[in-house]
């Protein structure tokens, strides 16, 4: 009986390679993004955020938090839709910077900023070719389509 070993191809292939973003594009992204949505800065609240944010009374009390999954949310909250994740980004909005609209602006360019961090890196993952990469988050950060995410404060 001849005793054949099977070779493992997994087992003896080459560590997978995982592409270190580059710095460059990071800083590029975070840059053009920022100086993009700034202008945002300086507006206002506008459309539903005075009724979702600024006479919204249960963000204003961490007491609220634990209604916000409950049957009397809609009554208590005053919004028309069951946002569970946005309303939490409010009760900590405003725990941070109350009524300062800047400080919401802030949070909306930063947490879009993340996210065209988060589209270059799936890419880089995905494809292994930093330019697409770059080109292609740039394109999400800067598109037209994002401007209300980022003007406004309820998205």
């Amino acid at each position: 009986m001849e005793n054949r070993s099977k070779k493992n191809p997994i087992s003896e292939s080459r560590p997978i390679q995982i592409p270190i973003p580059k710095w460059k594009h990071i800083v590029l992204i975070m840059i053009i993004g920022f100086v993009v949505y700034s202008n945002s800065l300086k507006d206002p609240f506008i459309y539903d955020d005075n009724s979702n944010i600024v006479k919204n009374v249960f963000i204003k009390d961490w007491g609220n938090l634990s209604e916000l999954f409950s049957s009397r949310y809609f009554s208590l909250a005053q919004e028309k839709t069951y946002r569970p994740i946005t309303t939490l980004s409010y009760f900590i909005d405003y725990s941070l910077w109350e009524l300062n609209v800047i400080g919401w602006h802030v949070t909306n360019i930063v947490l879009h900023l993340i996210n065209a961090l988060l589209v270059y890196y799936l890419l880089l993952l995905i494809l292994s070719d930093y330019n697409v990469s770059f080109i292609t988050a740039l394109l999400f950060c800067l598109h037209p389509i994002q401007t209300e995410e980022n003007i406004g404060d309820v998205a």
